[in-house]
C-alpha cells in the first residue's frame, strides 16, 4: 500500500476521532447537567431537613410547617429516586463514549506511525539509491583516469 493510501486512512480516522470527541463532549454535558440537578436537589433536601431539626429543637413546633416539610422531603426523595438511575445511565454512556474516543485516538496514532515509518523507509531508499549512483559515478571516473 502506498503512503497516499495511509494518509487517506489517517484522515478518515482523524474525522472519526473528532466526531467521537464531539459525542463524548455532548455526553459529558448531559451527565454534568443531570448530576448537578441531583446534587442541588440533595443539597436542598439536606437544608430542609436541617430546618426541620432546628424547628423541632427550638421547641416551637408548628404542625402545618411539619406537614409541609414532610411532604416536601417525601417529594424530594421521590425525585432523587427518579434522578439517580438517569445520572447512572448518563455516566455509563459518557464512559462508553470516552472508550470509543480513546480507541479512535489510538487508531489515528497507529496510522501516523505507519506513515512516519513509510516516509523513513522511502528516505532510506533514496539515500541508498543516491549512494549507488555516486558509487557508479566514482567507478566511472576512476576508470576514465586509469584509461588515460
Amino acid at each position: 500500500m502506498n503512503i497516499h493510501a495511509f494518509h487517506k486512512l489517517r484522515d478518515y480516522q482523524e474525522r472519526e476521532k473528532e466526531e467521537r470527541q464531539k459525542k463524548y463532549q455532548s455526553a459529558i454535558d448531559v451527565f454534568e447537567e443531570k448530576a448537578t440537578t441531583l446534587y442541588n436537589l440533595l443539597k436542598e433536601k439536606e437544608n430542609m431537613e436541617a430546618a426541620v431539626d432546628q424547628e423541632l429543637g427550638s421547641g416551637m413546633v408548628d404542625l402545618h410547617s411539619i406537614h409541609y416539610y414532610q411532604a416536601r422531603i417525601k417529594n424530594m426523595e421521590e425525585e432523587v429516586s427518579r434522578l439517580q438511575p438517569e445520572v447512572h445511565k448518563a455516566r455509563q454512556n459518557m464512559n462508553r463514549l470516552e472508550d470509543q474516543r480513546d480507541k479512535a485516538y489510538v487508531e489515528v496514532k497507529k496510522y501516523e506511525k505507519i506513515i512516519d515509518r513509510k516516509q523513513q523507509e522511502f528516505q532510506n531508499w533514496v539515500k541508498y539509491e543516491e549512494s549507488k549512483e555516486m558509487d557508479g559515478i566514482s567507478i566511472q571516473q576512476f576508470s576514465n583516469k586509469v584509461n588515460r
